[in-house]
């Protein structure tokens, strides 16, 4: 029980966080954009996308596969 409630509390962060910097997006004057994550299959090469009105990414996080290879390197 105090694993699921460690783990609801870092998801909580983690939502905040992404939530605060999509606001300091907004707040740059960047309009009309969205939050998305890629269409792959696998968790280790999901990413997140910042896109447009109109679809196109701006852009783009690293995966974690991408991170581990670099913290790796």
């Amino acid at each position: 029980m105090a694993k699921q409630k460690q783990k609801d509390y870092q998801l909580d962060l983690t939502a905040d966080r992404l939530f605060d910097a999509f606001d300091d997006l907004v707040d740059s004057g960047i309009d009309n954009i969205k939050i998305n994550k890629n269409d792959s299959k696998s968790s280790f090469r999901w990413t997140i996308q910042i896109l447009n009105h109109r679809g196109k990414i701006l852009a783009e996080s690293k995966s974690w596969l991408e991170k581990f290879r670099e913290e790796s390197a």
